[in-house]
């Protein structure tokens, strides 16, 4: 008799269950249909709880919750990056339920987001080759000539014609000298990654004035192929014991610029 009793009981609470459960997310997708998204998303929130594989709700709560947070479009940055974290868990090849509105309001945010995300990039792109250009017109040693010429066996040698622009002397300054070929390319020295020269100078240059390069120069050993020499100053020590140093964060910028002004184009 118990068990007689039980079973009938069993059934008709699980024919309760379903039958609110599809109730709940039949009103949902109502409630989806008239933009009512605070409302859809309540009864999606509790079918998913009861039974997160219940039809499509998965997905259809996903997108309640993402028009809730997105309203009319007038929002954050960080909350369009929200909404984006929502639909892009939702497959574009949705084809459950309302899924022309689902599908098209994920992909309209995924563009959208990647506009905006372009937009900050080229932007903040620009900003940074703005700084790499000021840091070298900006800097106090102005760089007016490579000079080239030959050693005794030949190989090329280069010093620098400079303008000191501080009204203090310099009395050492270190360069970095980028080494292309004819065609522009860098010209790696066998032992390093880079095709940067590292030099030094202790020749003293007084307040406003001159160095003209002709009584000192740097071996090129190493970069014996190169004909193009693209040099930038990277710290200047005075004699009063300050100094003057190339922000370490635009390296990659001063890079970038060498390499395209050997192929003569412009940053």
């Amino acid at each position: 008799m118990k068990k007689k009793v039980i079973i009938p009981v069993l059934a008709i609470l699980v024919l309760i269950l379903v039958l609110h459960n599809l109730i709940l997310y039949s009103v949902g997708i109502i409630a989806i249909e008239n933009e009512n998204y605070g409302l859809s998303e309540k009864l999606l929130q509790i079918v998913y709880n009861q039974d997160s594989s219940y039809r499509n709700v998965n997905v259809l709560l996903k997108y309640s919750s993402a028009k809730m947070k997105y309203g009319d479009g007038d929002i954050s940055s960080s909350e369009l990056e929200k909404v984006y974290d929502i639909v892009s868990a939702i497959d574009g090849n949705y084809k459950g339920d309302n899924h022309e509105d689902v599908v098209s309001f994920r992909n309209r945010i995924i563009d959208t987001r990647t506009q905006i995300r372009e937009k900050t990039l080229k932007e903040e792109d620009e900003k940074y080759r703005t700084t790499v250009r000021e840091a070298i017109n900006d800097c106090p040693l102005v760089i007016n000539k490579v000079i080239l010429s030959e050693n005794m066996i030949g190989r090329t040698q280069v010093s620098l014609s400079c303008s000191n622009k501080a009204a203090k002397t310099i009395d050492e300054f270190d360069a970095e000298i980028y080494c292309y070929d004819k065609f522009g390319e860098p010209v790696k020295k066998s032992i390093n990654k880079d095709n940067v020269l590292h030099v030094s100078c202790q020749n003293t240059i007084s307040e406003n004035g001159f160095l003209d390069g002709n009584d000192y120069y740097w071996d090129t050993y190493g970069y014996e192929n190169a004909s193009i020499f693209i040099p930038y100053i990277i710290k200047i020590h005075y004699t009063d014991g300050e100094e003057w140093r190339l922000d370490e964060d635009l390296k990659d910028g001063i890079q970038e610029h060498a390499d395209l002004k050997a192929k003569g184009e412009r940053y």
